[in-house]
């Protein structure tokens, strides 16, 4: 939450506390509207009003104020989400069949690799028989 404070004259530095901060708020000059801090409510902070004590560092102001935390439902997913892994969900919903070689890329192969033995074993058997005529 945000935090405004003007009651420290010319001073340029300040602290806030409260039981719903998760730390101390830490002040500084923001323009010519005082001085400024960012506070973290607890998560755990219960529904209900809190005091705020602003003291000024380098001068005798304080400051004093109340917050309330309102209790609220968190949004959750009404549906799964199709998060994490990128694309990979569509890829996921692919049948096997898509996916990589399986039998008929074995076969084709196992055809391919017999026709180039075939064809080295006719070329070896030329080479052995010699020129036609000699």
């Amino acid at each position: 939450m945000e935090l405004w404070v003007d009651v420290c004259g010319k001073g340029r530095r300040a602290k806030g506390n409260s039981d719903a901060f998760t730390s101390v708020a830490h002040f500084r000059p923001a323009d010519d509207k005082g001085l400024f801090a960012e506070a973290r409510i607890r998560s755990d902070a219960e529904p209900r009003s809190y005091d705020v004590w602003v003291t000024c560092e380098d001068s005798d102001g304080k400051a004093t104020g109340t917050l309330t935390v309102i209790h609220h439902n968190r949004p959750s997913p009404a549906a799964p989400v199709k998060a994490g892994g990128g694309g990979t969900a569509t890829l996921a919903e692919r049948s096997a069949e898509d996916q990589g070689p399986g039998t008929r890329h074995a076969v084709i192969g196992l055809v391919l690799a017999g026709v180039a033995a075939v064809a080295v074993a006719l070329r070896s058997s030329r080479r052995r028989r010699g020129p036609a005529g000699s």
